[in-house]
C-alpha cells in the first residue's frame, strides 16, 4: 500500500479510536567513574547589596559539593592566585565590585576551568543586563538570590536557597563538567517509540501544577518535558528562572532514577507558539538564559533565527556539558508536497547543527500527512528525525512517525498544539494500527532456576507502554543443528514477531551458529548473550539470508554489565590508594567477558583500562585466558594489590580471598546472584570493600539489552526493582 493510501487508512482508524593505565590515565579513569565530577572550582559572583546571601549560597555549595569555600575579598589580591591554589569542588564568592579587569578576564579565559555564577536580583527585564558582554569564553551559569523571590523570607539562608539554591549550583556545576553525549545516546535519547509533554502552565507556582509535573516526569514513555518559556506568564529573567526551577524540583524523581530531561521552548507566534514575532533578538537572550541554567535539551527555531545565531547557539551548547539542540520548524499556513518537507528537513539539519531536526506541517488532508511521514526517516549519518503534521487531519502522523514526538497528557489542562494526542494514546493506536507490533523475546536457560530476567524486562516494556512480552522457549538440542529441537529454534527466529533473544550458559557459544553476524565485542569474548534483528542492508547477501528477513545480530552485553557495575563500586571506594591493577577469578566464558571489559572496556568507556591479573585453579587456562586480553596470570594472590576484583565462579563453590588482597579495600563484584551473599562478598563486606553483586550487573546488562532491541533509554530503576523482588540486595 502507498504511503498516502495507508495514511488515508490510518486517518480514519485513527479518527475512530480517538472518538473511543599511566598514572594520568589511571587519574582520568578514576575521575570520570565519578558520577558528581566537577571540572571547577565554582565562583558565584553577586551583587554587593547581596554579599551575605551570596556567603551563604557559597557555604551550603561547597558542603553540598564535598568542597572548601573561600572568599575573594579584591583590596589588591589576585582572583587568578586564589583560583591556582582551589581545588574542583572549591566554591569562591565575591560581589561583582571586589573584581578588577585583571580578576574577569582569569575568570574568562578558557583554558581556567571554571564556573561562574552570576547572583542577581533579576530586577532588570532582560537577559543581557545580567552577563557580562565581553564574557563569551566564560562557563557562566545563572543563580537567583535576593528578597525579591520571597518577600517573607526574612532569613539570609532562606534567601540563598531560592531558584535550588546549592543543589542547583552543585546540579549545574557537574553538568558543565559533563561529557556531551555520544551519538549512540542521542539516538536512545530522542528514540522510538518515546515522547516529550509539552508543558501547558502558565505559572508552576501552585501545587496543582507541580503535582502534575511530578507525576509526568514519572512516565517512562516521556522521554523529556517541555518547558513551554513563550506560555509563562512572563519571560522576565528571573521569573523564567524561578518557574524552571519549580520544574526542576517537581521532577527530580523521574522515572530514571534521577532527575527528569528538561527541554527549553520559547516558540514563537508564527510557529504556533505565544512569543512575539518580531523579537528575534528576545528570544535570542532566553535561549541563552536556558543554555546558562543548564537544560538538556533547547529547541532552536531555525526559520525565526538567524544562521548565525543558530549555529552560535549550538556552539555555546556543545561546550556546556550535555545540553542537545533540537533544531525545528513549523511550515503553518500551506501545504507542503513531500519533496519540499524534505528539503525543509535538510534545510533545519544545515542551518542548526542539531543533535536532532523537528519538521511541523499543517493537514488540511492525508497528503500532508503524507509529506510528513515521507521526511521521518533516519538519513545515515544525520540526526534523528521527527516529523508530524498539526490538526485532527494530522494524528496519523503521530502513530506513523514514531520517534521522540511532541505530546500533550491526560493530566495536563490543555495540549499546546492542535491534534496532540497523549504517550498512552498514541502506543494504543501504533498497536491497534500495526505500525507498533508486538514483539516477541525469549531467554534461553539450561534450565529455569528463578531467572529474573523474564521479569525484568516485561517490567522494562510494561513502564515504557509497549506491548512486548519476554518468555521462556522450549529448551534443548542446540548442540545438534540437525535436531527437531534445532529445527524449531530456527523456526523461532524466522517469526515475524520474533524482537530479540536473551542467552545464558551453556547457550552462549551453541547459538552462534544460527546467527548471521557477531560483533566485534561478541567476537573477542567468544560469547553471545544477546541477540537482535537488524534490517537487512544492500551489502548483505539477500539471498544468502532467505530473501528480506533480517538480519540476526550476536551481540555480547556481559561486558557491558560488569564495566557498569564495578563503576559504581569504584566511585564508592574514593580516593584509595590505586595500583591501577583489576584482578580477574575464573577461566570461563563470563571471565573472558570481565577481562574484556577491564581491559578493551574500561579503555571505551573511561579512556584507560586496568593491568589485568587473571587467577584460576587450572593455571594453563589462566595462562591462556590473560594472553588473549594482554594480561597476566597469577598463580597465587599473596601478595597481590589491585583496584578491583571481579569473581566469575560459581557462588556455590564458596571461593574467598586472601587477607592480603582485600588490604587495598579493593572494589569486589560477584556475578553470581543466587545466593546473593557469596563467601567473598560476605568477607570483602566485613573487610570495608564496596561491593558490587551479580543482580545489579543482571541488571546493567539487560539494560544493554534493552536498549538494543527497542532503540530507546532504558527505564533501569523498573528494571532493577523486578529483580531484586526475588533478590536480596546487599549494596545499599
Amino acid at each position: 500500500m502507498c504511503v498516502s493510501r495507508r495514511v488515508v487508512a490510518l486517518l480514519a482508524l485513527c479518527q475512530r479510536s480517538l472518538a473511543f593505565a599511566a598514572p594520568r590515565a589511571r587519574a582520568q579513569r578514576l575521575r570520570s567513574l565519578r558520577g558528581d565530577a566537577v571540572d571547577g572550582p565554582v565562583v558565584l559572583v553577586g551583587e554587593g547589596k547581596f554579599g551575605d546571601e551570596t556567603a551563604a549560597l557559597a557555604a551550603a555549595s561547597a558542603a553540598e559539593l564535598g568542597g572548601r569555600v573561600h572568599q575573594f575579598r579584591g583590596q589588591g589580591d589576585a582572583l587568578a592566585t586564589l583560583l591556582g591554589a582551589c581545588g574542583p569542588r572549591d566554591v569562591v564568592h565575591c560581589v561583582d565590585g571586589a573584581l578588577n579587569k585583571a580578576d574577569w578576564r582569569a575568570v574568562e579565559r578558557a583554558d581556567l576551568s571554571v564556573w561562574v555564577r552570576c547572583v542577581n536580583e533579576f530586577g532588570n527585564d532582560n537577559v543581557g543586563e545580567i552577563f557580562r558582554e565581553n564574557a563569551a569564553k566564560t562557563r557562566y551559569e545563572v543563580a537567583a538570590c535576593g528578597p525579591y523571590a520571597d518577600p517573607d523570607a526574612s532569613d539570609v539562608a532562606s534567601r540563598a536557597a531560592w531558584g535550588g539554591g546549592a543543589k542547583e549550583v552543585a546540579r549545574l556545576a557537574r553538568f558543565g563538567s559533563a561529557p556531551r553525549l555520544a551519538r549512540e545516546r542521542v539516538d536512545l535519547e530522542a528514540g522510538h517509540d518515546t515522547f516529550f509533554v509539552s508543558l501547558t502552565f502558565d505559572d508552576y507556582g501552585e501545587q496543582e501544577a507541580r503535582d502534575c509535573v511530578a507525576a509526568l516526569s514519572r512516565d517512562a514513555a516521556v522521554t523529556a518535558l517541555e518547558f513551554r518559556c513563550d506560555l509563562l506568564r512572563s519571560t522576565n529573567p528571573g521569573n523564567v528562572l524561578r518557574e524552571l526551577s519549580r520544574v526542576r524540583a517537581a521532577s527530580a524523581d523521574s522515572w530514571r532514577g534521577g532527575p527528569a530531561k528538561v527541554m527549553f521552548t520559547v516558540r514563537s507566534t508564527s510557529q504556533a507558539g505565544a512569543y512575539a514575532d518580531d523579537d528575534a533578538a528576545g528570544m535570542e537572550a532566553l535561549l541563552r538564559l536556558g543554555l546558562r541554567a543548564g537544560v538538556d535539551w533547547l529547541d532552536v527555531e531555525a526559520r525565526t533565527l538567524s544562521k548565525k545565531v543558530c549555529r552560535e547557539l549550538k556552539a555555546e551548547a556543545a561546550k556546556r556539558g550535555a545540553t542537545l539542540v533540537l533544531g525545528s520548524d513549523h511550515a503553518l499556513g500551506a501545504r507542503t508536497a513531500p519533496a519540499d518537507a524534505q528539503k525543509m528537513m535538510a534545510s533545519i539539519e544545515a542551518k542548526t547543527k542539531c543533535d536532532a531536526a523537528k519538521l511541523v506541517l499543517d493537514a488540511a488532508a492525508s497528503d500532508d500527512v503524507a509529506a510528513a511521514a515521507a521526511c521521518a526517516s533516519d538519513v545515515p549519518g544525520g540526526p534523528p528525525r521527527v516529523a508530524l503534521a498539526l490538526g485532527d487531519a494530522g494524528v496519523a502522523s503521530r502513530v506513523l512517525c514514531t520517534r521522540f514526538l511532541p505530546a500533550s497528557h491526560e493530566l495536563l489542562p490543555s495540549a499546546a498544539a492542535p491534534g496532540q494526542i497523549s504517550p498512552k494514546t498514541a502506543l494504543a493506536l501504533r498497536e491497534t494500527l500495526g505500525v507498533t507490533r508486538r514483539r516477541d523475546y525469549f531467554v534461553l536457560l539450561e534450565s529455569d532456576f528463578g531467572s529474573r530476567s523474564p521479569a525484568m524486562h516485561n517490567a522494562a516494556f510494561q513502564a515504557c507502554g509497549l506491548p512486548h512480552v519476554l518468555e521462556l522457549p522450549k529448551d534443548g538440542g542446540l548442540a545438534d543443528l540437525a535436531s527437531a529441537t534445532a529445527a524449531d529454534f530456527r523456526a523461532l527466529l524466522a517469526k515475524p514477531s520474533f524482537g530479540g533473544l536473551s542467552v545464558t550458559i551453556p547457550h552462549k557459544q551453541l547459538v552462534q551458529p544460527f546467527l548471521d553476524e557477531l560483533t566485534d565485542a561478541a567476537e573477542a569474548i567468544g560469547a553471545v548473550n544477546t541477540v537482535t534483528p537488524r534490517a537487512r542492508t544492500a551489502a548483505i547477501d539477500a539471498v544468502s539470508l532467505g530473501g528480506s528477513r533480517p538480519v540476526l545480530v550476536g551481540d555480547n552485553t556481559d561486558w557491558i554489565g560488569i564495566c557498569a557495575t564495578l563503576e559504581d563500586a569504584l566511585a564508592r571506594r574514593g580516593a584509595r590508594a590505586a595500583t591501577g591493577k583489576a584482578l580477574v577469578v575464573g577461566s570461563g566464558g563470563t571471565a573472558r567477558a570481565a577481562c574484556y571489559a577491564l581491559t578493551k572496556g574500561f579503555a571505551r568507556r573511561t579512556g584507560a583500562g586496568f593491568d589485568l591479573l587473571v587467577y584460576a585453579r587450572d593455571v594453563a587456562k589462566a595462562e591462556a585466558l590473560a594472553a588473549a586480553f594482554g594480561g597476566e596470570a597469577v598463580a597465587r594472590l599473596d601478595g597481590v594489590a589491585v583496584d578491583a576484583v571481579v569473581s566469575t565462579v560459581p557462588g556455590d563453590v564458596g571461593f574467598v580471598a586472601p587477607d592480603g588482597l582485600l588490604d587495598n579495600e579493593p572494589a569486589v563484584l560477584d556475578v553470581a546472584y543466587k545466593p546473593a551473599m557469596t563467601a567473598l562478598l560476605d568477607q570483602a563486606l566485613s573487610r570495608g570493600c564496596p561491593v558490587s553483586q551479580g543482580a545489579s550487573m543482571l541488571v546493567k546488562q539487560g539494560v544493554a539489552q534493552f536498549e538494543q532491541w527497542t532503540r530507546r533509554v532504558a527505564p533501569e530503576p523498573a528494571m532493577r526493582a523486578a529483580v531484586f523482588e526475588g533478590v536480596d540486595e546487599l549494596e545499599a
